[in-house]
């Protein structure tokens, strides 16, 4: 019988820490961030960063209306901001058109990431 490696993973936005199979971790961590972690994105501390030099900068306003439309998930990935920092939250396009989160007002932004 093979040993089951275990490996503990801490999330970095929210800080909760998992045990985590060595195989499969990686899924498991996109299931954290995807699933889990952002349930709270609105509540969490936020760790500002400047903008970075590279994605595209839009408006909380430009970019909903788009989702789904001009924004799908399989094109990239967003990180909520203000106009001259980031907040180290990740988001998709379905976020907004299937799931119907609300944005709270210290967003005012969103840096989008081709793939």
């Amino acid at each position: 019988m093979s040993k089951i490696e275990i490996v503990e993973w801490k999330c970095p936005y929210c800080g909760e820490v998992s045990q985590l199979r060595e195989k499969g971790q990686e899924e498991a961590k996109n299931h954290h961030l995807e699933n889990e972690c952002m349930r709270n994105w609105n509540k969490k501390n936020i760790k500002w960063e400047p903008l970075p030099k590279y994605g595209d900068l839009f408006t909380i306003k430009e970019f909903i209306p788009n989702c789904g439309l001009g924004f799908i998930d399989s094109d990239g990935f967003g990180e909520l901001a203000t106009k001259n920092k980031t907040a180290g939250i990740w988001i998709k396009p379905s976020d907004f058109y299937e799931k119907n989160i609300k944005v709270d007002k210290k967003f005012t932004h969103i840096v989008w990431f081709n793939r």
